[in-house]
């Protein structure tokens, strides 16, 4: 569950719920996460228990291929000239 402080002065009511000044609320609505998230006004504060669940983590296979193919520089090549006149 997140908890959505409001960092104004006077109370505000917003979809039907009253953040007092300074006071973490918990909230579940998704819109209003996301809303808050990109509010200067607002505070969100996640509740990730990350030992409760930790993610699976993959081993970076990619980067462990040795024989890959060398990457080309960008652009045109340069010019190779060779000397006709002597």
């Amino acid at each position: 569950m997140a908890r959505i402080t409001w960092l104004g002065e006077a109370e505000c009511l917003w979809n039907e719920v009253t953040f007092p000044p300074g006071v973490p609320v918990e909230i579940a609505d998704q819109y209003m996460l996301g809303k808050a998230r990109n509010n200067p006004f607002f505070k969100v504060e996640m509740d990730v228990s990350f030992f409760d669940d930790p993610p699976a983590i993959m081993p970076e296979t990619w980067t462990n291929t040795p024989n890959a193919p060398p990457k080309r520089k960008r652009g045109r090549p340069p010019k190779v000239r060779t000397n006709v006149d002597q």
